[in-house]
């Protein structure tokens, strides 16, 4: 069974195709091996993210069914930054469900 939960809500593909294999690399280098991580992606399309991101936590609270002990979510700088963005994704996860939540902000954007 893995002692670590995590879930990723990401803007788009190009960042499900760089954020969670970093954040498992990242894992590796700290002792966290593969079989003690339950990674899921819980939304990676669209692009919109932070009004989805706010939905996402308003249905969570809700139905308390999102369970994960951490919570990752991308959102790409664009115009605003990296700060303000980080703000942003921080602000709308108090009070939500998940006690960890850490922003992934690829600024401008991932792709890039």
């Amino acid at each position: 069974m893995a002692s670590l939960t995590v879930a990723f809500f990401l803007e788009d593909i190009g960042q499900e195709a760089i954020i969670p294999p970093l954040f498992k690399r990242v894992a590796t280098e700290e002792g966290i091996g593969p079989d003690d991580l339950e990674c899921s992606v819980l939304h990676s399309r669209g692009g919109g993210s932070l009004a989805a991101y706010a939905r996402f936590l308003k249905d969570a609270n809700k139905s308390r069914h999102a369970n994960a002990d951490l919570l990752i979510v991308g959102s790409d700088g664009n115009c605003k930054g990296f700060a303000t963005r980080r703000d942003q994704i921080l602000k709308k996860a108090e009070g939500s469900t998940f006690t960890e939540v850490i922003a992934a902000v690829p600024d401008p954007h991932v792709e890039r």
